[in-house]
């Protein structure tokens, strides 16, 4: 009698070779998913943490935001962060106040000059560079929008409608409106008892002693002045 062979049974299931298709592919993407993760920036030298708060003077300045700052004009220029260095340890060393900064570093440090307004540039404005280079880092948490934050709120970046910064702001249609004439417009004159020339301060008047069939002398194109409470 001829002998069978028996093999034993498949045992993976549907669901275990799905899974494991999953965790292969998962496997191939992980080192790319890693790759676009951003790296984290770097948190601000003491040194620009220092020399900022000595040139805003202002102690609560956003540790975060002073990490986003330094990192955007070192990107423009790699000796950004040695200058700053070098600038704060000048102005501890000579006891420089800041009064007596601009002065002091044109006539000591020319080199270092321009630093200050590059950090005072990157915190009240929140941008760095200039040009093509200008980096905007921080909008509504920069300094000079900080400074009104209680009263007042900076706009948003667009300013009308889906494509309006295309058009000239300097241009307005202006539209001539037809108007019946009066007899006081018509003979240049006023007639007597009638209402006197309007001006752009006050309400729109009608004199009884005008005749009923005369028409307004004028019809003003801006909104009644509402009354004061």
């Amino acid at each position: 009698m001829p002998h069978t062979p028996t093999f034993p049974a498949f045992g993976l299931q549907r669901r275990q070779l799905l899974g494991g298709l999953v965790a292969v592919g998962a496997a191939q993407l992980a080192p790319w998913a890693l790759a676009a993760t951003p790296a984290p920036t770097p948190a601000a030298s003491p040194g620009f943490m220092a020399l900022s708060r000595y040139l805003t003077e202002r102690e609560d300045l956003n540790p975060g935001l002073a990490a986003r700052l330094q990192a955007a004009w070192q990107a423009l220029d790699d000796k950004f962060g040695a200058q700053v260095d070098g600038l704060w340890q000048w102005v501890q060393t000579n006891q420089v106040a800041l009064a007596d900064l601009n002065t002091r570093i044109k006539a000591d440090k020319p080199e270092l000059a321009h630093v200050p307004g590059r950090l005072m540039q990157a915190w009240w404005l929140g941008i760095a560079g200039s040009g093509h280079d200008t980096r905007v880092v921080a909008y509504e948490f920069a300094l000079n929008a900080q400074l009104v934050a209680g009263k007042l709120r900076p706009p948003s970046y667009l300013y009308g409608l889906h494509g309006s910064w295309t058009s000239n702001p300097t241009q307005f249609d202006i539209r001539l409106v037809n108007r019946p004439r009066c007899a006081c417009i018509h003979n240049k004159k006023q007639p007597t008892g009638h209402t006197p020339w309007p001006t752009p301060n006050s309400p729109p008047t009608t004199s009884s002693s005008a005749p009923a069939s005369s028409a307004p002398c004028w019809a003003p194109s801006w909104p009644a002045p509402a009354p004061r409470s």
